[in-house]
């Protein structure tokens, strides 16, 4: 049996070696655009979906926030209240889940919403500022923490049922002289006795070097709009 010997030729190889090479760097500058394109997408889809998660946590949290009419009217300890602007908001709500075992914490906190400095960048924020302890209400703000980079515009507005209108402020407060009227449902000078009944919330962030996002949302107060009154 004879057995056959394929040869090539020293021009037969260096073609297929440049024919190699032309597929190799084909195939390279295909990888390097998929690339571009992965990196352009996930640049404009990490901040869209930072801007909605930032709206949905903001309209879950407003929609659980509550004040009270209950207390000691000779030691307040607890001051509750709903205090919000065109661009900040602070209010105490229920809803805190407590992650470390025998912490004195409840399921009540006090949350704000405001636009700073990003410590890390520079640029103007979406911040959030939490206070966890019911002693501590009485503090304006809490540590703050970016909830959503690189925001132009942060807007609130508070639905009032009274008047049928969208209000550009809003406060509501309980203070301890109040709590020892006995439901009279009367008001400091300049306060309101009870929460909006929906709140809407604009955001405004970039998207790209020219692109801007904008998102709007409403939400509604569930538990109750009055002063909770525990007998």
């Amino acid at each position: 049996m004879t057995r056959g010997v394929l040869g090539f030729t020293l021009i037969e190889v260096l073609i297929s070696a440049g024919l190699l090479a032309m597929m190799g760097s084909l195939g390279m500058s295909v990888l390097h655009s998929s690339v571009q394109v992965k990196d352009a997408v996930q640049a404009q889809s990490q901040p869209y979906h930072m801007a909605r998660q930032a709206l949905q946590r903001m309209s879950r949290e407003i929609s659980m926030a509550y004040i009270s009419a209950h207390g000691d009217p000779e030691s307040p300890v607890v001051q509750t209240g709903f205090e919000g602007s065109t661009d900040k908001l602070s209010f105490t709500a229920f809803g805190h889940v407590v992650h470390r075992q025998n912490a004195h914490q409840s399921d009540q906190h006090k949350v704000a919403y405001f636009l700073g400095p990003d410590p890390q960048t520079g640029q103007q924020a979406l911040l959030r500022s939490q206070i966890r302890d019911a002693k501590e209400f009485s503090r304006n703000e809490g540590k703050a923490q970016v909830l959503c980079k690189r925001v132009n515009k942060l807007r609130f507005e508070y639905w009032d049922e009274r008047t049928k209108a969208w209000q550009s402020e809003w406060k509501s407060q309980v203070a301890s002289s109040e709590w020892n009227l006995q439901n009279s449902g009367s008001a400091a000078s300049g306060s309101k006795t009870a929460l909006p009944k929906r709140v809407r919330i604009e955001l405004s962030t970039h998207l790209g070097e020219k692109q801007e996002l904008f998102l709007a949302t409403q939400t509604g107060i569930w538990l109750h709009t009055q002063p909770i009154r525990m007998q």
